[in-house]
């Protein structure tokens, strides 16, 4: 996976607690300590199984862990928000301007450290601090309005409006995606299975448009519909060819008539000649139907299906989650590669 991701490429590796600090040294190992940038912890469930009533002697485990790592420092992230709740608004958002009836709130324009951080002093409203803006700029807001004295002699403030807000910039905890419950309409009996909200936040912060999503363990496709659903080019790849009839039947369920053409390799559409088996593989069907070890001849050859054969810039997974992407001279379209898998 290293090897595939483009240098502007992030990885995110899903695990559990009991496996994340063996993982995370593996990854400093692959990716350099220096390329790790986030230990998230998903909050996936609020009520967990084997908790105090059934006698356990631990806290309830009702959170997995994603490292996110980068190939370079020189990487794509687009900060995700989420809406802010009615009590932060009632708090923060408490005044109304009369004449639009919009609500906005009022945040200090003082300079942190004053002059030691280089911070100007100057009068404004009567009053002398050292401001955070430079003259030309506090002018600008005081000529839009922007600035706003509460009384005679305080000390002026900024005025934020609420409907250009974008939310609240989301952290390393994740407890707004729950785990997909039994009745979700977008359950498909998985037993892995990862809502699609978590794979639409990870492929939105580390991917574009037109970037390719790759999946090395696509399983019932979640990051694939994800990728499909955000205009991301994927690829996904798994060793069964169910994995892959699933996943068919999942985009063309969901998408129907949007869904863009995709190609399928390595997937069986005939059934060939039944060839005889070489002495060894006799011996050894034998061997197993006498109660003895069995072992296949010929190892499994994953299917693979996929939309562009490019490197991967984002990447997600129940045990891993990389980004690594090129640009494809075949699409204009595609400036980078993400990879995003759920096993």
């Amino acid at each position: 996976l290293h090897r595939v991701l483009k240098p502007t490429g992030s990885i995110y590796l899903h695990c559990d607690p009991t496996a994340s600090h063996y993982l995370k040294l593996m990854m400093d190992a692959v990716f350099g300590a220096t390329k790790f940038r986030n230990e998230i912890t998903w909050k996936r469930t609020s009520t967990v199984k084997g908790n105090f009533g059934q006698g356990t002697k631990f806290w309830p485990r009702d959170s997995d862990i994603l490292l996110f790592y980068t190939k370079t420092d020189s990487y794509e992230f687009d900060q995700q928000f989420t809406a802010y709740s009615q009590e932060y608004q009632d708090k923060f958002y408490r005044h109304v301007e009369p004449e639009t009836g919009r609500k906005y709130s009022l945040v200090s324009m003082t300079g942190p450290g004053g002059a030691a951080k280089g911070n100007p002093e100057y009068e404004v409203f009567g009053v002398t601090r050292f401001w955070r803006y430079s003259k030309e700029r506090m002018q600008e807001l005081i000529d839009q309005g922007l600035v706003v004295q509460p009384k005679p002699g305080a000390v002026p403030r900024r005025k934020y409006y609420l409907d250009e807000g974008l939310g609240v910039p989301i952290q390393s905890v994740w407890d707004d995606i729950g785990n997909l419950q039994g009745s979700a309409r977008e359950r498909l009996g998985y037993p892995t299975q990862k809502p699609e909200a978590l794979l639409e936040r990870i492929v939105s912060a580390s991917s574009n448009e037109g970037d390719v999503v790759l999946d090395p363990f696509c399983g019932c496709g979640t990051a694939i519909a994800a990728a499909e659903r955000l205009n991301r080019r994927w690829i996904g790849i798994d060793v069964t060819h169910i994995a892959i009839t699933l996943i068919r039947h999942r985009l063309h369920d969901t998408f129907k008539a949007d869904l863009r053409p995709y190609e399928v390799l390595g997937h069986p559409r005939t059934s060939p000649a039944p060839r005889p088996w070489p002495p060894t593989a006799r011996t050894r069907a034998a061997t197993s139907s006498s109660g003895g070890p069995s072992a296949s001849s010929t190892p499994a050859r994953p299917r693979t299906a996929r939309r562009a054969q490019t490197p991967a810039s984002t990447a997600t997974s129940t045990f891993s989650t990389t980004t690594a992407a090129r640009p494809s001279a075949s699409s204009s379209r595609s400036r980078a590669a993400t990879w995003a898998g759920t096993r």
